[in-house]
């Protein structure tokens, strides 16, 4: 028994003493192999810069730091200059601070040559890029890449900065600061190719963005996107002009919309790169998006239009996006718009507005071969209800649709605009109801309008006073306000044919309303259904 006990206690002091060798071996092994792996990681970083400068590429820094116990490279000073190509002048440029490298993993280098890094933190990076900046091509064909790979387990930039620089003017076309912590990035370097990479989740904060040639401020309080929950969303978004109305006329020297928009929240969920087309980051598919937002608009017609390239209709403008898109379903949800303008003879300005805006748009895509639908509900100047459907085929030849009705709209609602634009005011009408169908293309729109109102009377401010056209408030004016302003009309309906050739400058808004206004003139031109013309009664003014 004693002999068994003495045979046990020496089998496990030999285990012990193997264990204690292994340490004492293994141990300095890892330890000057990471060492050493520090140092190659260093000289292949001194070799790889000096590749890049034979390519155009000129990286400089003032240190740089490997610390193999702490597994971290910290480089200060760094700044990196690419001259572009030979017959441009076009450069981008990037300054770092300080950029930690932190948690460098030697045995995936070693065995899949991946660099693999727990965190890469950038503190105040810079970027400056020439809009027309193309990266310089290889001066020779190189052999395969050591390093196949790199993952990043969280990328962090501190206080970032952006901009793109017009590489003719050299003045600044867009400049964008924020801060933003990237987790899970992976790249996959491929020979020959493009390199693949994957996110799992980025976040930006502080978004600020500025765009002088076009006079806007952007700012966004926090951005989120995550792989793994396929969610994509923002909140507290603002597009601001960077101007007054007046000085940003001036600085247009055109007459252009100006607008603004905030949007409280938006949020995408089912949200996929590359569904539509596996492998391709081109390619997004979204199965549903919800925001609420408000919108207001103003154009001044007192400065000259210009001419400009024809606009496209949906089904061409989605067919033309340089990706592939799937959007299921689009909802908004309380939303308001407003358009305000200044006529181009007038003393003041008219607006009308949507509030309480709910709108639902369903397959938006350039892949299927179903059309689209929108259909929204809105109140008009907070008084009327209007509600519409719209939709769009998936073939480009074949004719869009819109049907809708406005209903419950008490005229004197808009007397505020009316008396600032028109120089008249409403003092009693109800609109029962406007109804409207018709078929459009690109060319010319074609449908019918039917109109129900009752105790309609206007009356005139200044006598002999021009009836101002003036977009959408023209739209409300002259389909009531006629010569003989100080009588009532009480018929109950009237009914006209909506007749409208396309000007290709204008948008898709002004196509819709001014498609539904030629059923209105037809109308008061004796044109329509159920009418009939009154001794005295002169066509509508203004049009």
């Amino acid at each position: 028994m004693k002999e068994k006990r003495d045979r046990t206690k020496t089998t496990k002091s030999r285990r012990s003493l193997f264990a204690l060798l292994l340490v004492i071996l293994v141990v300095p092994v890892y330890f000057i192999g990471r060492a050493i792996i520090f140092s190659r990681i260093e000289k292949a970083i001194i070799s790889q810069l000096e590749v890049l400068r034979l390519e155009g590429v000129l990286v400089q820094y003032d240190s740089m730091k490997t610390d193999w116990w702490k597994q971290t490279v910290v480089i200060t000073g760094l700044e990196v200059k690419v001259n572009g190509t030979k017959d441009s002048l076009s450069f981008a440029g990037a300054t770092i601070p300080t950029a930690s490298l932190k948690g460098i993993k030697f045995l995936p280098l070693l065995l899949k040559h991946e660099l693999h890094f727990d965190a890469i933190f950038l503190d105040h990076p810079a970027l400056r890029a020439m809009n027309d900046f193309r990266m310089p091509a290889r001066q020779k064909e190189t052999k395969e890449n050591f390093i196949q790979g790199i993952r990043i387990g969280l990328l962090r930039i501190d206080s970032g900065a952006v901009e793109l620089i017009d590489s003719t003017s050299h003045g600044s076309i867009a400049t964008v600061h924020l801060s933003l912590d990237s987790r899970n990035l992976s790249i996959h370097f491929i020979n020959k190719g493009s390199p693949t990479w994957t996110i799992g989740e980025v976040m930006a904060s502080d978004v600020k963005a500025s765009f002088p040639t076009h006079s806007y401020n952007m700012t966004i309080k926090q951005a989120r996107y995550s792989d793994v929950e396929k969610i994509l969303n923002a909140d507290s978004i603002q597009i601001s002009p960077l101007y007054d109305k007046a000085e940003f006329a001036r600085r247009a020297g055109r007459q252009i919309d100006q607008f603004s928009c905030s949007i409280p929240v938006i949020q995408a969920t089912g949200f996929e790169i590359g569904k539509t087309q596996p492998g391709r980051p081109s390619s997004y598919a979204v199965h549903q998006v919800n925001l609420r937002f408000r919108l207001e608009a103003f154009r001044d017609k007192r400065i000259p239009r210009e001419t400009r390239t024809a606009t496209v209709l949906p089904v061409h403008f989605l067919q033309a996006l340089p990706f592939q898109l799937q959007i299921d379903t689009l909802a908004v949800s309380d939303s308001y718009v407003s358009y305000e303008e200044f006529p181009q003879k007038g003393e003041a300005s008219g607006k009308v507005f949507f509030n309480g805006l709910q709108a639902g748009i369903t397959n938006i895509s350039n892949t299927s071969s179903q059309g689209a639908t929108m259909r929204i509900h809105t109140r008009f100047m907070n008084s009327g209800d209007l509600n519409a459907t719209f939709t769009c085929p998936a073939e480009a030849q074949k004719p869009y649709t819109v049907k809708g009705s406005l209903s419950n709209f008490s005229m004197p609602e808009i007397n505020p605009m009316m008396v600032a634009v028109a120089h008249a005011q409403f003092e009693s009408g109800e609109m029962q109801e406007m109804k409207f169908h018709f078929q459009y293309n690109e060319y010319r729109s074609d449908g019918e309008v039917e109109l129900s109102y009752t105790n309609l009377k206007v009356r005139r401010l200044k006598k002999n006073q021009e009836i101002l056209e003036n977009k959408l408030v023209s739209f409300l004016v002259n389909m009531f306000v006629k010569d003989d302003l100080d009588k009532s009309d009480t018929r109950e309906k009237r009914t006209g044919s909506i007749q409208m050739v396309r000007d290709s400058q204008r948008g898709i808004f002004n196509y819709w309303w001014k498609s539904v206004f030629s059923g209105v003139k037809s109308v008061y031109h004796g044109k329509g259904n159920g009418h009939r013309k009154q001794k005295g009664t002169a066509p509508v003014a203004g049009i």
